[in-house]
């Protein structure tokens, strides 16, 4: 992620949009592929991006894509935007990660192992997407910010035959 994008992804946070508004109005963006090419392209005029912008965009959300527009950084707008969500999850002590398991784990698993992670990283709270995947032949494989912690039957078959190689 580059720095730009965290510039921008802290200064959205900083501008206080209710996440409801922020999020309609960034699904809208993000459909329209079509949208985002021309609010990106050198041959539309800045008058016309920001005449389309007003047309469809409320608010201060309005003004901040007006503003991605006036310094040529909308080619950025996904990497801003998960920016932000990376900056919106740490100051609201929030941390998302993902968990790859076999058999899918209940819910009280899924508690004490999210209890772990609120403990280990001092936040208030974890998500974790869950994805099934077969192939870890058991155990799982957690991954949170810089981390992974492989519990997996693949993952110490794999360690196994890396030690009795180098011996």
């Amino acid at each position: 992620m580059t720095q730009l994008a965290i510039n921008y992804g802290t200064a959205l946070y900083e501008l206080h949009i209710p996440e409801e508004e922020l999020m309609a109005q960034r699904a809208l963006l993000m459909e329209s592929k079509e949208l985002t090419k021309n609010l990106t392209s050198p041959i539309v005029s800045m008058k016309e991006k920001h005449a389309v912008i007003d047309r469809i965009f409320t608010g201060k959300f309005k003004n901040f894509l007006k503003k991605l527009c006036d310094y040529n950084s909308m080619g950025y707008l996904e990497e801003i935007l998960q920016a932000y969500d990376l900056y919106r999850n740490e100051a609201e002590g929030k941390m998302a990660g993902e968990l790859f398991y076999v058999t899918s784990p209940t819910d009280a698993q899924l508690e004490e192992i999210k209890g772990f992670l609120c403990k280990k990283y001092n936040k208030n709270q974890i998500e974790l997407e869950l994805k099934h995947t077969p192939e870890l032949i058991g155990g799982f494989i957690l991954r949170i910010g810089n981390y992974e912690y492989d519990w997996s039957y693949a993952g110490r078959l794999k360690a196994l035959q890396q030690k009795l190689i180098k011996k």
